[in-house]
């Protein structure tokens, strides 16, 4: 087995793959032929040897989902599992059809979480930002100023006062 580079294939190779895949064994060309197709056509050096090796195990006997299983962190168990029911039912294509339909919901919902979470994350960059501006520049600008006017000062502007000061 070849010691697979995790991060350096994204989730839209093995989401193409398996759309790709799907759809050659829909039209019933053999297993082997529609990976070393698929293999020739990916542009990402680690797939290609992943999907080389796959290749090998089928070779050696090895059923699809076995020479997969050695590949988790790209195939995971609920991919591995409709994979060998696939297999054993002879609806391989329907199967891989399937796991695509599931990445892709899935591959959406992380767009939608991500593109939620970029407005809040946004808000609360600018407001320390705008924070730290204040503490940095502003405070210690008017602490000369309110010193000047020798008079007790409430309680909240001494203690930010004296943080600013701390932080400086």
């Amino acid at each position: 087995m070849i010691t697979p580079f995790y991060h350096q294939i994204s989730s839209r190779i093995i989401l193409n793959f398996t759309r790709d895949l799907s759809l050659m064994l829909s039209a019933n060309l053999l297993l082997i032929d529609c990976l070393r197709m698929l293999q020739n056509q990916t542009d990402n050096p680690h797939f290609q040897i992943i999907i080389e090796d796959i290749i090998l195990q089928l070779n050696l006997g090895n059923s699809f989902h076995k020479a997969l299983q050695m590949y988790p962190g790209y195939f995971n168990q609920y991919y591995l599992n409709l994979v060998e029911v696939g297999e054993m039912t002879g609806k391989l294509s329907e199967m891989l059809l399937q796991i695509y339909l599931q990445l892709e919901k899935i591959s959406e919902l992380k767009r939608k979480l991500y593109q939620a979470m970029t407005y809040p994350l946004l808000v609360v960059l600018v407001a320390i930002l705008s924070l730290s501006f204040i503490i940095y520049f502003v405070i210690p600008t008017f602490s000369g100023l309110l010193a000047d006017f020798n008079t007790n000062l409430p309680w909240i502007t001494r203690s930010l006062l004296q943080f600013s000061s701390v932080l400086l």
